[in-house]
């Protein structure tokens, strides 16, 4: 593997990985909305690569109260992945995927709808990404998370079999019969599997 500076990503490679992405968020919608018999929809308003200490601040700092989906992901590339919503949002997206109300704490229905969407959303936008890559992409069997968001990230990089310094994270706002709910799609990929997307999209860029 050639030297490469995977702090260095650019606009031009994450637009690149903006637009697999609403190919996956297409897919995923429409196999939501499926499941349910409702209007789902799937926005993706960015796509980051950020220091993971940074991860917890995009839900409102380490001591907030998280729900989350986690997927290993083996294959190609090496890594792992977790969907993060806020607590509050979870429980109402678990009211309107459930047609129930007042949702205050996760039961096994609940969990269950939880790892659905984690599940569909994983399996649509790593999907997308192995087509692009043309790399074979599997998730494992998906984990729920229910913790501080700082307490989370730290139990997942406990896993990692390397340090992971910077993640890929799309931003991925749900909605549903117009409701809308934000989550994230994080990815921690290990060094020389980011090495290897960043040099495949280069590659099919032309550089």
């Amino acid at each position: 593997m050639s030297k490469l500076d995977i702090s260095k990503i650019t606009n031009m490679e994450l637009d690149a990985l903006k637009e697999v992405a609403n190919i996956g968020a297409g897919n995923a919608a429409t196999a939501l909305s499926n499941m349910v018999n409702k209007k789902i929809g799937i926005e993706v308003p960015d796509v980051k690569y950020i220091k993971i200490e940074s991860v917890p601040d995009l839900i409102g700092g380490i001591e907030e109260i998280a729900v989350g989906t986690y997927f290993g992901i083996e294959g190609s590339l090496k890594g792992n992945n977790l969907i993060l919503f806020r607590e509050q949002t979870a429980y109402r997206l678990v009211d309107m995927l459930m047609g129930s109300t007042g949702t205050t704490k996760l039961d096994e229905m609940g969990e269950s709808a939880v790892k659905e969407v984690g599940n569909i959303l994983t399996g649509a936008y790593l999907n997308s990404m192995a087509d692009f890559l043309e790399l074979k992409l599997i998730p494992t069997v998906p984990y729920l998370c229910h913790d501080m968001a700082g307490a989370m990230l730290n139990q997942i990089l406990s896993v990692q079999s390397q340090q992971t310094d910077n993640v890929l994270v799309t931003g991925t706002n749900l909605s549903v019969e117009g409701e809308k709910f934000q989550s994230h799609f994080i990815i921690l990929f290990d060094p020389e599997s980011m090495k290897k997307t960043i040099q495949i999209i280069r590659k099919k860029m032309g550089f």
